[in-house]
């Protein structure tokens, strides 16, 4: 689960908590869920984790694994390779005059 905390380090009774899971990329504000990329609490579980749990250094998380891979540069080249095209310059274009 994801608290608030205060300035002094300890937890807010007043705020809300959420629960991330960073395996399975969810967390109970949906976000995380829907845009498959990491919302404010996963990123905050994300530094909990790596700072100051001692799993961490047996279970190492990089924070590029919380995005999605359809976000990744090589996803979408390898997407769009065959269906974008040049576009010459303006004065090289053949419009029709119905258009013009």
């Amino acid at each position: 689960d994801v608290v608030a905390k205060k300035s002094d380090g300890t937890a807010d009774p007043e705020s809300k908590n959420w629960t991330v899971d960073l395996i399975r990329k969810s967390c109970s504000c949906r976000v995380f869920d829907f845009d498959k990329i990491p919302c404010v609490h996963a990123l905050a579980a994300f530094m909990e984790f790596n700072t100051s749990n001692v799993h961490s250094s047996r279970y190492p998380l990089q924070m590029v694994e919380l995005v999605s891979e359809y976000y990744l540069n090589e996803v979408w080249q390898l997407a769009y390779w065959r269906t974008i095209f040049l576009v010459p310059h303006e004065s090289e274009w053949d419009v029709p005059g119905d258009v013009k």
